[in-house]
């Protein structure tokens, strides 16, 4: 995305029983997050269920009608903005709908957004709007149980987890597949699908990471970090770091 922003207003709904929404469609883009409640809702004349985890791009000048179950009332954030391109009005993205496994992640970034623009900080709010949109862009496209989804999400957050902080101990995708219960071949679509790359691709960004951080700060040798970081063969160490980074080690270094 190489557009700037501009937020145009932007919100916390929690919605009463009463609650029901008719537009005709607004000038901007509304994103629109959905986290307590469910209902259903037709952009543009396609319907769409809601719960806690869906969020839209709602495009702009789009019929809007939707409706929520009184006894379980959504809660909701909402930022109207616009994609520019320098001072220009752009319209790059039609009607999108994502299911963002990580709520409370994804909740705290729009309230960010929102905070910074109530008290005037606009430039600052538009920098978390982008930081949004990517966390949005990102999120699957499928939408299923949000109680199995969290679940999944929550697995694959803990394996990064681990990864991140021990790279050079990651167990193989096989063994954290015994570890909570899934296939190999299962856990590694749910890790694609909910971090964007595959399990090794990952495993391998943070070792190569790790790697970048040692030599700054450390006096171990080539071969110690290839070690450390888990390489049984500091040549195969150099060459995966060389075809990720662009240069050697040493030459890192």
């Amino acid at each position: 995305m190489n557009y700037s922003h501009k937020i145009n207003s932007c919100g916390i709904i929690d919605c009463p029983p009463e609650w029901h929404w008719e537009a005709e469609g607004f000038g901007d883009y509304d994103l629109w997050a959905v986290f307590r409640g469910k209902g259903r809702i037709m952009v543009g004349g396609e319907v769409f269920s809601i719960e806690e985890g869906s969020c839209f791009l709602l495009p702009p000048n789009t019929n809007i009608c939707g409706r929520h179950d009184p006894n379980d009332p959504l809660l909701t954030i909402n930022i109207h903005f616009d994609f520019l391109d320098g001072d220009n009005k752009v319209f790059p993205y039609l009607k999108t709908k994502k299911y963002i496994a990580d709520q409370n992640f994804f909740k705290k970034l729009l309230h960010k957004a929102v905070t910074a623009y109530n008290i005037g900080r606009k430039d600052e709010a538009c920098d978390w709007l982008r930081v949004i949109l990517r966390e949005f862009f990102s999120s699957p496209s499928t939408h299923g149980n949000s109680a199995v989804q969290n679940e999944h999400a929550a697995c694959i957050r803990r394996i990064c987890r681990k990864i991140n902080e021990h790279p050079q101990n990651a167990n193989a995708l096989a063994l954290f597949a015994e570890e909570y219960g899934y296939s190999p071949t299962y856990l590694g679509k749910l890790f694609h699908q909910i971090t964007g790359v595959t399990f090794s691709q990952y495993l391998l960004n943070a070792r190569i990471n790790q790697a970048k951080i040692l030599l700054r700060t450390s006096d171990l040798s080539i071969a110690e970090i290839a070690e450390t970081l888990g390489y049984y063969d500091a040549c195969h160490f150099i060459k995966q770091f060389k075809n990720a980074v662009g240069c050697s080690p040493k030459a890192y270094r």
